[in-house]
Order: structure tokens, then sequence, then C-alpha cells
């Protein structure tokens, strides 16, 4: 991954206190965090391809070993580093997802607030 993923989850973490203290977030900056999330994003879809590519690879390794059942491969290939990799970038491009899901909401229920106001 090029942006490492150490530094998107503290980028993730810094914008979740900021939505947190909702009532002093702008519009205009909810919607950088966004663009900067989305951007992020596809560097994460990329970690989870290579991140499977290797963990099929692993898997693929231990199944080439005698005796070696399927089930047992999949058991085993859990407790190596290929496994972890692939689900914490899972878990990374889930929290985006609700993270941009709330940004979107949030410049959304600001900008239809905006609307109602200006037509009072």
């Amino acid at each position: 991954m090029s942006t490492d993923y150490n530094q998107i989850k503290l980028i993730i973490y810094e914008y979740l206190q900021e939505i947190k203290d909702s009532s002093e977030l702008q519009t205009g900056r909810a919607s950088e965090m966004l663009v900067e999330l989305s951007a992020y994003m596809a560097n994460v879809v990329e970690e989870i391809r290579d991140a499977t590519v290797q963990y099929n690879h692993r898997l693929s390794e231990l199944l080439d070993e005698p005796k070696m059942t399927v089930n047992k491969a999949e058991i085993k290939v859990k407790t190596m580093p290929e496994w972890e990799r692939l689900e914490k970038a899972k878990g990374l491009e889930k929290t985006m997802t609700e993270v941009i899901r709330s940004l979107k909401v949030f410049i959304r229920v600001r900008g239809d607030e905006y609307e109602v106001s200006a037509n009072l």
C-alpha cells in the first residue's frame, strides 16, 4: 500500500473525532474529508487485492503438503500473517466505507438545513 495502513487508520480516527464534534464541523471540511477518504479507498482496495493474492498463494502451498486437507489448510492459514494482513485491510475498508457514508449524510443534512433556512 503506497500510503501506510497505520497512517490511513490514524487519519480515519482523526476524522471520526471531527465528526463527533459535528456542531463545529463545516460542510466544506466534511467535503474535503470525503474526497480524501475516497482517494485512500483506492489504496485500501489495492491492499485487499494484494493481500488476497498472498493469502491464496499461502493456502495453495499448504494444500500441496502431503495429507493436508482443505479444512486443515484453511484453519492453519488463518494463523499466519497473510490472513491477518487480509483481515486488517478488509476491516479498514469497512471502517472507511462507514465514515464515507456518515460524511455523505452529514453533507446532505447540512445542505437540506441550508436550503430550508434560505427559504424562510
